[in-house]
């Protein structure tokens, strides 16, 4: 079993917040975002949480600018 936070490095966030930048629009669903990444909806959602301190839901809708920014400013301890 692959221990998700483990394999969720910077550059893996770097790519995520490229590609929401590219192909999400202005507003989106936590569930949206998990989709347009192709990730599991839970994992990502425990991911915003544990993570990145995010207190969201999958229904939790999220301007686009913020997630990539808080996917490509993380700080060390949330890595």
């Amino acid at each position: 079993m692959i221990y998700w936070p483990a394999v969720v490095s910077g550059l893996q966030r770097r790519r995520w917040a490229a590609q929401l930048e590219k192909s999400a629009p202005p507003r989106l669903t936590v569930a949206a975002a998990a989709d347009l990444l192709r990730l599991d909806r839970g994992q990502f959602l425990a991911f915003l949480r544990g993570r990145l301190g995010l207190t969201v839901g999958l229904t939790s809708e999220m301007a686009r600018e913020t997630l990539v920014d808080r996917l490509r400013r993380a700080s060390p301890a949330e890595r």
